[in-house]
């Protein structure tokens, strides 16, 4: 879904509630904040600890994630640790989470319609 369909609805959808398309615009303006928060963070992490790519950063956060991983209560991100194929692509992990918060809006808003 293209973000400029989220934007005019052509006054369709949402006429109730005129929050909508600022709570909409506000959703993707906080993921896109947050995403490039964590990425931040992650960068900031790994130049202090001298860490030059995502596995030297796996490595060196491994006791962690194991200790972390044997509590039994994350097995979405034990599976994703074990067989993600995209660790250490940052855009294509922001492009498919946008992706994602995009098409829940257009599906919130193709349900109102």
């Amino acid at each position: 879904m293209q973000a400029a369909q989220l934007a005019d609805d052509g006054g369709q959808c949402g006429a109730d509630d005129h929050g909508v398309e600022h709570r909409q615009a506000r959703t993707v303006d906080l993921y896109a904040r947050g995403a490039t928060h964590s990425e931040i963070v992650v960068q900031e992490l790994m130049q202090s600890q001298n860490w030059n790519n995502g596995d030297e950063l796996r490595v060196g956060l491994a006791p962690q994630m194991r200790w972390l991983m044997a509590t039994g209560r994350y097995p979405v991100l034990e599976r994703h640790l074990v067989e993600a194929r995209r660790k250490d692509d940052p855009q294509w992990q922001f492009e498919l989470g946008l992706d994602c918060v995009l098409d829940g809006i257009a599906a919130r808003l193709a349900k109102s319609c």
